[in-house]
């Protein structure tokens, strides 16, 4: 009976490791299997435009306005049309825009249960960002060469109106050429005077140039005013020329350097778990855990307290009984015998 209770407390205390171990196994399993990717997280790693490179001003101000831009709707309703699968609540909230360090790469974020609908949100976003700020200095260009265009149109328009209402195409050249036919009939009546030609021919010869400085007169009235319009035509067709140079290097940029092929260096996306249910299933976990643990373990204590009780409740019944074993030595032994 003694050796029954020798091996009772060992077997059961093995029984509790061998329970807690297995719990305890089945937990740590749990917690170290991945969670499954319940959204993705896609990205678009964004280098500023060529334009907004050139200045330290403007790559400040194109990163603190990209975070506005993204949810107005120059790129919000382009956005939509291209992922029809969107909703604006759902852009807004999965949105987000990150500068990388002191660099002047941005990144575009966007999280979404849909792995095509993330990655192609972020590369809408990232193209019509990159078009948005290239945009400007194109348009500008676009801009100012219509207006030297219009210029120019304007200026040989008056230059033409003023020719055909004065009866005159290059009164330059026909002053010029009034004069020199006036110096040349001037040589015709010297020759005839000298030479006795009758009065008849000279006349005519007065007459005709008479004419001619009429002619020069008229013409040389025009010569101020046609040449300042002649100059304004010259100036607006330097401008036009310095315009479209300018407005051909825009253009450039615009359609192949400042596009979204050049300009997202880097794309990605990753699984994001959503942690608050696996949160939830591992404390669940942890009180099952503790549960069993104190289910074993409650009613071991229990039994060895009543154990303990027993033991000393047979001390206290236990009756003594007395013993000679010498008399002549006066020595006796109490011997314990349970009634």
């Amino acid at each position: 009976m003694n050796n029954a209770y020798a091996r009772r407390p060992r077997s059961v205390w093995l029984w509790t490791l061998g329970a807690v171990i297995v719990v305890g196994a089945g937990v740590a399993a749990y917690l170290t299997q991945p969670p499954p990717p319940t959204e993705y997280r896609a990205t678009a790693v964004v280098a500023p435009p060529t334009v907004v490179q050139s200045s330290l001003a403007g790559l400040n101000q194109f990163v603190t306005d990209l975070t506005e831009r993204m949810g107005t709707d120059a790129i919000v309703i382009p956005v939509l049309e291209e992922v029809p699968q969107l909703d604006p609540e759902e852009y807004l909230e999965g949105i987000e825009a990150n500068r990388l360090g002191a660099t002047s790469l941005l990144e575009i974020a966007f999280i979404h249960p849909d792995k095509e609908v993330a990655q192609r949100t972020v590369e809408a976003v990232a193209g019509q960002i990159v078009a948005a700020s290239a945009r400007p200095e194109f348009d500008e260009s676009a801009h100012l060469l219509d207006q030297a265009a219009a210029r120019l149109d304007q200026a040989q328009q008056n230059l033409q109106t003023f020719t055909a209402a004065n009866e005159v195409y290059d009164p330059k050249s026909e002053y010029a050429g009034a004069i020199e036919q006036i110096s040349a009939i001037d040589r015709q009546i010297a020759t005839a005077t000298i030479e006795g030609v009758d009065a008849s021919a000279l006349e005519v010869l007065e007459s005709q140039k008479a004419e001619l400085i009429t002619q020069r007169d008229r013409v040389g009235a025009l010569l101020l005013s046609y040449d300042s319009l002649a100059s304004e035509v010259t100036r607006a067709q330097e401008e036009w020329e310095r315009v479209s140079a300018r407005f051909e290097e825009a253009e450039y940029e615009f359609t192949v350097v400042n596009t979204p092929a050049h300009l997202i260096v880097s794309r990605g996306v990753e699984p994001v778990a959503d942690q608050t249910p696996r949160l939830q299933q591992t404390a669940l976990a942890a009180a099952l855990a503790l549960a069993l643990t104190l289910a074993v373990l409650v009613p071991l204590g229990i039994w060895l307290a009543n154990r303990r009780v027993k033991k000393h409740r047979r001390s206290l019944e236990a009756t003594p009984s007395i013993r000679e074993t010498s008399p002549d030595a006066g020595i006796s032994v109490l011997v314990y015998e349970h009634q």
